[in-house]
């Protein structure tokens, strides 16, 4: 939802699939990271800089390289050190926040703050204040404007053959 005014069209319209693997820690997420490299399917993991983040990596091979996957590495775009939660409140959507509590009718700060709301209500509160934030123009936390370029990058070398001359 947040990435689609970063890349400038409905992700699903541009051929890009998201899955929530839900936990880094599941050794699934490898074995699909290691399909999509066999297929020659061009992907992006999107990982959180904690210990779970940095573990699945180590698990993960660099497609060109063999190597252990890291932040470094054009495959990986690290989503911070903070959950999605706070990356919407650090974000500013307090209005949207609010908004969304309040059709649930929950006042914020009153009844619980907004991070206490969202982590109470995950996923759906946050996809919906996503949408929210999109549709009044706010623009998207840095790790996901961050991703939306790299999705750009990867959807340009697709339709240019990885040629970047240009």
């Amino acid at each position: 939802m947040l990435v689609e005014p970063v890349i400038g069209v409905d992700p699903s319209a541009a051929g890009v699939t998201f899955v929530d693997c839900e936990s880094m820690d599941d050794p699934k997420l490898a074995k699909v990271a290691d399909a999509l490299r066999d297929l020659s399917i061009p992907h992006l993991l999107f990982v959180d800089n904690d210990p779970s983040g940095q573990k699945a990596m180590a698990q993960m091979k660099d497609p060109e390289t063999g190597d252990p996957l890291d932040f470094g590495s054009k495959w990986v775009v690290s989503s911070g050190d903070k959950q999605i939660e706070q990356m919407l409140v650090d974000a500013g959507y307090d209005d949207e926040i609010e908004a969304v509590a309040l059709g649930q009718e929950v006042n914020i700060p009153g009844d619980m703050t907004a991070l206490d709301f969202l982590a109470s209500t995950k996923p759906w509160s946050c996809e919906e204040v996503a949408r929210l934030a999109v549709a009044n123009g706010k623009a998207a936390p840095g790790p996901v404007r961050e991703l939306g370029e790299r999705i750009n990058d990867l959807l340009s070398d697709a339709t240019d053959g990885g040629d970047d001359s240009g």
